[in-house]
């Protein structure tokens, strides 16, 4: 029997009951436990049994470099912005003080309670623009209009320790956690190989955090590609940011580009950026495609199996969407008690993954539906579906994904924010 902890009788593990004793393994992968507590006996499955245990000495690893890396206060964000080089990853996301009460603990962290959350660090820098090339402030923007897929930033493995993988799930994304508004996505879309996505974001310091900033990848995509925004994702959600907090001067191409540019992701800025799953995973509905399916966890034979096959991975409690849920609904409702709660939310993605936001939010039991048009001489019309936070006065927004494929229009996005600043008075 292939298990991440194989069991020994007369030895000691624990599991979410408390510390128990193995007396004795029987057949058909089953053992006789005794807890130490109370004397009590049990009869486990020791396939069950073994994740259990596997998963809690991670979590304590976890705890153990959370602890390590924690700093205590938040500094100061810096006056005026400036930027220094920075190298990033291969392609985007999506994806204050703190109050009385602590932030949700990170998914390995949560039976243990709340941690105090990671200083800001400084905001990285546009690059310089490189020897033969424009400069990075005079490219423009072209009208491509899908995600560019940068090259990788560092070597790319084909084979990672399952530690290595489960580090990364604290990460929520880019941006701030007290912002006005949140952009939750229903996956980070990542590069087509899977391997390139864990390398990277196990390399790079930036992703051992809860949080980035986004110039890490905003820099690159300015010094290395002819797309001034990167992904259309981003381009939208900056300009739904910019038409509810920006003034009616600012409403311009430029003055968006400008916000794009200085406080768009930044840490202190106005956005956070996050999806419903931890790790970036196009292709869901398709094996055939599967970004992970030919990635190799060498110490895990389970969570080597879960992470290859695109269903199991998004269903399983600890790797898949489950626990970021739950985070992200826990999230929620602190900053409610801080009161600190964003403005708006916009929840974006296919209707049939709608369900998932609403677990978010379980307190709202009921939704508006409306249908918009995407433009004025068109028929064409797309749903959204809004619910509000009486308790708080936030605005929940289901939408479609935010990409030209999903038939999104700056026409469809300003009768969305029409609802938004109606809604909100």
């Amino acid at each position: 029997m292939n298990l991440e902890i194989e069991f020994v009788p007369g030895e000691k593990y624990r599991n979410r009951r408390g510390t128990y004793e193995v007396l004795e393994l029987l057949p058909a992968g089953r053992m006789k436990v005794r807890y130490l507590a109370d004397e009590v006996v049990a009869e486990f499955d020791q396939a069950q049994q073994s994740r259990i245990v596997s998963n809690i000495q991670l979590e304590e690893k976890l705890q153990e470099q959370q602890a390590a890396n924690a700093k205590p206060a938040r500094p100061a964000p810096a006056s005026p912005r400036t930027k220094t080089a920075s190298p990033g990853p291969t392609t985007g996301s999506t994806g204050g003080s703190t109050g009385s009460v602590s932030r949700p603990a990170s998914p390995a962290a949560s039976s243990s309670g709340a941690t105090n959350r990671p200083a800001t660090p400084s905001r990285p820098a546009t690059p310089a623009a490189s020897v033969g090339t424009a400069s990075a402030s005079a490219r423009r923007s072209t009208t491509v209009e899908a995600p560019v897929e940068l090259p990788p930033a560092v070597p790319i493995r084909r084979s990672f320790e399952k530690l290595e993988v489960f580090r990364l799930l604290p990460f929520i994304g880019f941006g701030n956690l007290d912002a006005k508004i949140w952009f939750i996505g229903t996956n980070d879309t990542g590069p087509e190989d899977g391997n390139i996505t864990l390398s990277e974001r196990i390399a790079l310091p930036e992703f051992q955090k809860e949080l980035a900033d986004a110039e890490i990848f905003k820099a690159r995509y300015r010094a290395e590609t002819n797309y001034f925004y990167g992904n259309p994702t981003w381009r939208y959600a900056n300009y739904l940011t910019t038409r509810l907090l920006e003034p009616v001067e600012q409403q311009t191409e430029t003055a968006r580009r400008d916000y794009y540019t200085n406080r768009f992701g930044a840490l202190d800025g106005d956005v956070l950026l996050t999806d419903i799953l931890p790790l970036p995973s196009r292709n869901l509905g398709n094996q055939e495609k599967w970004v992970y399916r030919n990635t190799s966890l060498t110490d895990s034979p389970y969570y080597n199996d879960v992470l290859r096959d695109a269903q199991r991975y998004q269903e399983d409690q600890f790797l898949g969407r489950p626990t970021r849920l739950k985070r992200l609904s826990e999230l929620y409702n602190t900053l409610k008690l801080e009161e600190k709660s964003p403005k708006f939310i916009f929840c974006y993605g296919r209707a049939g993954q709608w369900k998932y936001f609403r677990e978010i939010f379980p307190f709202l039991t009921a939704y508006t539906d409306v249908e918009l048009k995407i433009a004025p001489d068109k028929e064409r019309q797309l749903k959204v579906a809004v619910a509000k936070d009486s308790s708080t006065g936030t605005l929940i927004l289901l939408m479609p994904g935010l990409s030209p494929q999903e038939n999104i229009t700056e026409f469809f996005l300003d009768h969305v924010v029409g609802i938004m600043k109606s809604m909100s008075r």
